[in-house]
């Protein structure tokens, strides 16, 4: 008995009204396509619309409420901005009354800082020490390697505890070595430092000074540390000595 092979085509016979039938031939696949395939591309693109209409919400939701996240950080940095300016103003007023002052103050008899002969003064300069705005805590020598660093903290003394600005200096001596910190405030060429080369700092509670450091003695010795502290404006804040025995 002989299979036959099923056709791959579908025959139409189309009868329209009195006119002779009309023979068509379609193919199975395109049938399939239109029976089947159209209405899942159909689909597939309303749920694609669908999700990227989702999508889109969802990122204009974002958006909108992230702008006032943005609007809200630039009112911080414009108030941030604001006062900074504030401070600089007050800072360059103060420096106008120390020059026109210094006449003034320097036929008078003066302040005694004979010994910060190594900082070169400034017009004005005035040695605010004897009544310090805070006081140098917890002060501790750590060995480091072949270093040793100065731990101490700064503890505002004011009764508002208002904003204190200024540059720490840190001496220390070992026999009849000097060393200085930071490092970037060597003696230059007249053999004085200017107050502002030393580490910065803005305190209005407590501020920690860790990053003194100095080479470790190679003997057991009594190491002498002076601190040093000037006001942005160049008036010394704070001054004090203090001995601190290291053994190896």
């Amino acid at each position: 008995m002989k299979l036959t092979t099923p056709s791959k085509k579908l025959s139409f016979l189309v009868y329209e009204n009195s006119e002779s039938p009309k023979y068509f031939e379609l193919k199975k696949s395109y049938l399939k396509f239109i029976l089947m395939g159209l209405p899942s591309i159909s689909f597939i693109s309303i749920m694609a619309l669908i999700f990227c209409g989702i999508y889109f919400k969802q990122i204009r939701e974002m958006a909108r409420r992230k702008k006032p996240a943005i609007i809200e950080e630039l009112r911080i940095e414009r108030d941030g901005l604001a006062l900074k300016l504030k401070e600089s103003h007050i800072l360059n007023t103060k420096l106008q009354h120390k020059l026109t002052s210094s006449a003034a103050t320097s036929a008078g008899p003066g302040i005694n800082i004979s010994t910060l002969n190594l900082f070169k003064k400034t017009a004005g300069m005035t040695d605010l020490s004897a009544a310090a705005k805070f006081t140098v805590e917890k002060i501790d020598v750590i060995p480091s390697g072949n270093k040793i660093q100065l731990y101490f903290e700064l503890v505002n003394q004011t009764k508002d505890n208002s904003k204190i600005a200024g540059y720490v200096f840190v001496l220390m001596k070992n026999k009849g070595q000097f060393f200085f910190y930071p490092e970037s405030s060597t003696i230059e060429d007249d053999l004085q430092i200017t107050f502002n080369r030393g580490e910065s700092f803005a305190m209005s509670r407590l501020r920690k000074v860790d990053k003194a450091v100095f080479p470790a003695p190679k003997e057991s010795t009594t190491l002498y540390f002076k601190i040093l502290i000037f006001s942005r404006t160049g008036d010394l804040l704070y001054k004090s000595t203090m001995e601190k025995n290291w053994k190896i």
